[in-house]
């Protein structure tokens, strides 16, 4: 890591080795566990509609040895909430 980068590109160095390690972690615990399959959220800022996945979701949908279903959840102010 150069000691003279901005602080935002260390930050951003950081947050990608976090990744990194975040991806091979669960990657392992899925062939270990011998896993058939795993559901995992997603934070992306896009649209559920869309492919805008976070990183670490489609890392681990690259990386898998599984089939990998992404859920997309809606923020809190637009969840509906079940009526009294």
């Amino acid at each position: 890591m150069n000691a003279n980068a901005p602080f935002s590109c260390v930050i951003a160095e950081d947050e990608r080795i976090f990744r990194d390690a975040l991806v091979k972690l669960l990657v392992e615990l899925l062939e270990n566990y011998q896993c058939e399959a795993v559901v995992m959220g997603a934070r992306g800022a896009g649209k559920p509609e869309s492919a805008d996945l976070g990183s670490v979701a489609s890392s681990v949908l690259r990386h898998s040895p599984v089939p990998v279903t992404i859920v997309h959840l809606r923020p809190p102010a637009e969840a509906e909430l079940p009526e009294t």
